[in-house]
């Protein structure tokens, strides 16, 4: 399935974004949340989204970093031109031994 982010807006929750998310036919909204931090004289910038997007990209890493990676660049005022193709949602099931 075809994933697209579709828009990153700021929420009024602090250093919080409303992602909105194509998944082939749906869409779906989630929160994400970045945290600054200082760590030996440097700032350390920690995005993440929101439980429910953990669980849905869990196998899908590479996608779920690609989003992640617009906000980011979105929170720090770079260029990010939206709608952005992230990649291809597969739906694997993990196998537990019986």
């Amino acid at each position: 399935m075809k994933v697209r982010v579709l828009s990153i807006k700021p929420i009024q929750e602090l250093n919080s974004h409303e992602v909105l998310l194509s998944i082939d036919e749906d869409r779906q909204i989630f929160k994400f949340t970045t945290e600054v931090n200082q760590v030996g004289g440097r700032q350390l910038q920690t995005t993440q989204g929101e439980q429910r997007f953990s669980d849905c990209f869990r196998f899908n890493q590479r996608v779920a970093m690609n989003i992640s990676k617009l906000v980011v660049k979105f929170y720090n005022k770079e260029a990010v031109e939206l709608p952005a193709d992230v990649g291809i949602l597969s739906l694997q099931k993990k196998l537990h031994p019986n």
